[in-house]
């Protein structure tokens, strides 16, 4: 079943371009999954947890850009210490 079918087939009130504007952004907001940011020694002691990159850099100091780095291992470390992701399970 093509894209188009499953529009026929939804028996929605939209035109096909809205209906698939707004599948689309379901899509992507449902693969893109929040995840909180670990703050671990260069040993991999935990020192600290954060909601989001953005918090850490902001009580951390350390750049945003580079912190994601290191947790997609992209770098070793950033500001001393490694970093990794924790999927947030809802």
């Amino acid at each position: 079943m093509d894209l188009h079918d499953e529009f026929l087939n939804s028996g929605t009130d939209l035109n096909f371009q809205d209906w698939l504007c707004e599948n689309l952004t379901l899509a992507r907001k449902e693969k893109r999954k929040r995840k909180r940011i670990k703050q671990l020694t260069l040993k991999g002691d935990f020192v600290a947890i954060f909601e989001t990159i953005t918090l850490a850099a902001n009580e951390t100091g350390c750049n945003r850009r580079a912190i994601s780095r290191a947790a997609l291992g992209h770098a070793k470390t950033t500001g001393g210490f490694k970093w990794e992701f924790e999927e947030i399970t809802t």
